[in-house]
């Protein structure tokens, strides 16, 4: 019915992303799989198991610059369009050299009418889960935040196929100590 029921890719790669140069002789084993029971429901989900290199000393655990530190990710999502709506969610967590970290967002647009669009989002990410209220009071003087929640609403209207007028209202809330 002109799309795939499943989606699967793994594969072994080297280097800390596009475009930068190598900077340790480890690889990483990265695998993602989509599901699409219909043609309006996505399920997916992916993995990311590797090895990082620092770049600079980590504000939120015990990485220091120029190690390398076991990364691992991995996230699952959905995706639904059932027209004027379309959502979106996914979740993350991570474990970078022995801090767990975590986050997840939800997209919501409606499309009342042609070239219009409603839309809310909601946005999170929390760089370490085990931070307790008084650590986290040592990394708020610093100017750190390690939780963090993004609520945004807004509207767009599309002159062109890639050209938009938009308006946002964007609200972001730091956990405090």
């Amino acid at each position: 019915k002109g799309r795939n029921l499943m989606n699967y890719s793994i594969g072994v790669f080297n280097g800390p992303g596009m475009n930068k140069k190598e900077n340790n002789s480890q690889k990483d084993v990265i695998g993602m799989l989509k599901y699409m029971p219909t043609k309006n429901f996505l399920v997916e989900g992916s993995f990311l198991v590797g090895t990082g290199h620092a770049l600079t000393n980590s504000a939120y655990g015990n990485i220091k610059l120029g190690e390398d530190y076991s990364r691992h990710r991995w996230n699952v999502g959905v995706e639904a369009t059932f027209s004027p709506f379309y959502i979106r969610g996914e979740y993350i967590q991570g474990y970078d050299g022995g801090i767990h970290s975590r986050g997840g967002y939800i997209n919501m647009l409606y499309t009342p009418f042609k070239k219009f669009d409603l839309i809310l989002n909601w946005d999170y990410l929390d760089k370490n889960i085990h931070c307790h209220k008084e650590e986290q009071k040592v990394y708020n003087a610093n100017g750190w935040v390690t939780e963090q929640h993004t609520y945004t609403a807004g509207a767009q209207y599309w002159i062109y196929k890639r050209c938009r007028l938009s308006a946002h209202f964007v609200y972001t809330r730091p956990r405090v100590g």
